[in-house]
């Protein structure tokens, strides 16, 4: 499980690890409110070509 947690971090991959937090991410995938996904990508994108900031 540390394994898969590790991977989903590094990847910015949203995961649930209870009953809530997983009702929570169903809701919000329902509501396409993971907008917050593209900020993460460009600032991560950014960082590794050196244009950050």
């Amino acid at each position: 499980m540390t394994a898969l947690l590790r991977l989903c971090d590094v990847q910015c991959i949203p995961v649930a690890t209870n009953i809530a937090s997983a009702e929570l991410l169903v809701k919000a995938i329902q509501r396409q409110e993971l907008g917050w996904r593209d900020v993460v990508h460009r600032y991560r994108n950014d960082r590794r070509n050196g244009t950050e900031g």
